[in-house]
């Protein structure tokens, strides 16, 4: 659930910084506000992005190959009984 608030506060930051790089001035004035927002940005977005890679997709990828493992020396030992 963090990781989908994260990404979205961080996603709309990333247009709001790109805006502010396009059109100098026209969403945040000073530079204390642009600096506090691309730190917020890298905290919200590239730890939601973390979180996505180690608790979502890292699994995934070990039990299939655990699965794949599991089959293939299943298959071995049957032909080795006979």
């Amino acid at each position: 659930m963090f990781g989908l608030i994260g990404g979205s506060i961080g996603l709309s930051l990333s247009i709001i910084l790109r805006l502010e790089l396009a059109l100098p001035g026209f969403i945040i004035c000073s530079s204390i506000q642009y600096n506090s927002s691309i730190t917020f940005h890298i905290l919200m977005y590239h730890i939601s992005y973390y979180q996505l890679i180690n608790f979502n997709i890292i699994p995934i990828i070990n039990a299939i190959l655990t699965t794949l493992w599991y089959n293939h020396i299943s298959y071995y030992v049957t032909i080795n009984r006979n």
